[in-house]
């Protein structure tokens, strides 16, 4: 049985929501019942439970129920937008979301190892299934609501497609990045900007190959430059083809990816990091793919 833990870290763009209503039509066709909470305490923890998800605190005089009906939220944005469709099945087991209310908190149920981050994810996979699913979230931090847990629940979701493989460690991240808010992200790219100016930055092949965290002084370039990566990925066709494209990356290499699902022919022809991809950031699922190839186009005969 493989067990991953996922850090979350601290960047900056704009979402794509797929499915949404365009401005001004009506979305009464598409709207969905609200998820069914059930409260309970147990063993000195207070559960809010829903289809997919148990919300565990030992605040017991606390109300989380808002908290995991967000996590239904956000697993169906999520899953729509890079599967291209709603979940047909509740996940089992569900996902426990430990809630900490302060860093203190966080660091000793965690252990030092998690340091200043906002949450992670851990997951442990047993053959073709997941035998577990757990995100740890601290409620001290900024806006943790709209950054690190959509960040983390991205890992969660993204590894019911990889059953059995493993996604690459940039893919992965820089489609975490990519969910969270428009000013998380914003603050990555700037951080990327900073790293670019001392120098440190990876060359794209070698930003595919990593397997492990950054070296010291390479996280904001390693967040950053993953992020842009699987945005200028995503803008040449959808959320859905790039998933494609790590399937058939892992199985016959990039090169062959690349040519297959994009027409580039090789990893040196990938031109992504350019200033104008700096701008117009926003979580994942906000952007429709016409609003993309809109901006594209503009951005492309100006």
């Amino acid at each position: 049985m493989r067990e991953w833990i996922l850090l979350a870290v601290v960047m900056a763009a704009r979402p794509i929501v797929a499915g949404e209503p365009a401005p001004g039509q009506s979305n009464a066709a598409n709207v969905t019942p609200a998820p069914l909470v059930h409260t309970y305490r147990t063993q000195g923890w207070l559960i809010h439970q829903t289809s997919n998800f148990r919300v565990c605190a030992h605040d017991i005089e606390a109300d989380y129920t808002e908290l995991a009906k967000r996590c239904e939220t956000l697993r169906t944005r999520l899953q729509t937008t890079w599967f291209g469709e709603a979940p047909k099945s509740s996940w089992s087991p569900r996902c426990d979301v430990i809630v900490h209310a302060t860093l203190l908190d966080y660091q000793r149920a965690s252990g030092p190892g998690v340091g200043q981050s906002v949450g992670f994810a851990t997951l442990k996979i047993d053959g073709e299934r997941v035998a577990s699913r757990r995100i740890d979230i601290r409620l001290d931090a900024d806006n943790w609501s709209g950054d690190a847990l959509p960040h983390e629940l991205s890992h969660v979701v993204l590894a019911d497609r990889f059953l059995g493989k493993r996604i690459p460690h940039w893919a992965n991240e820089g489609m975490s990045v990519l969910a969270e808010s428009t000013t998380k992200q914003s603050t990555r790219i700037a951080a990327l900007q900073r790293s670019l100016a001392r120098g440190l930055s990876y060359e794209t092949a070698d930003l595919f190959q990593l397997t492990t965290f950054p070296r010291p002084g390479y996280h904001d370039a390693f967040y950053g430059q993953s992020a842009l990566a699987v945005r200028s990925l995503v803008e040449r066709g959808t959320p859905t083809q790039f998933l494609s494209f790590i399937e058939v990356a892992l199985d016959a290499g990039y090169g062959h990816a690349l040519h297959k699902v994009y027409k580039i022919q090789s990893v040196d022809k990938l031109e992504w990091l350019r200033r104008e991809d700096f701008a117009d950031l926003a979580p994942i699922w906000e952007l429709s793919q016409p609003d993309l190839r809109t901006k594209l186009a503009v951005s492309e005969n100006q």
